[in-house]
């Protein structure tokens, strides 16, 4: 997850995670100019091969929560390959929170993100399902 999990430019430089049902993650994430944002959660649902539902909350730099995530992904056999459908809210209240998303989602983060949580959560489900 180290290398993938966070969006075009940021690193992550502590990260843990336990993909099972009640499992909690948590990571941090660097932004290019230093600052550091905790990822924290659970997995509210972890149904080989089909699903995988995590709970998310998201500290700013001085760890104060900021934001509030579910994201759902479903894999599906389609061909000879899998389809894997990702859906994702994030919201705050603020300024702070604003500012997060904004830099999250800015100069082609948001792709670099989708790309970086389809990663994320083939390798989750992978060890979930072979581990």
């Amino acid at each position: 997850m180290t290398r993938w999990f966070a969006p075009r430019g940021f690193s992550v430089h502590s990260c843990e995670a336990d993909a099972r049902p009640g499992g909690i993650f948590r990571l941090c994430m660097r932004a290019p100019g230093g600052a550091e944002y905790w990822v924290r959660g659970s997995y509210r649902e972890v149904v080989p091969p089909e699903r995988l539902v995590i709970d998310c909350r998201a500290d700013d730099e001085n760890g104060v929560e900021q934001l509030d995530e579910v994201i759902r992904v479903s894999f599906a056999a389609e061909g000879r390959g899998t389809k894997l459908t990702l859906q994702a809210g994030a919201g705050g209240s603020g300024a702070r929170a604003a500012a997060m998303l904004g830099e999250w989602s800015g100069a082609g983060a948001r792709r670099s993100t989708v790309s970086a949580i389809e990663r994320a959560f083939i390798a989750t489900m992978k060890g979930a399902f072979h581990g």
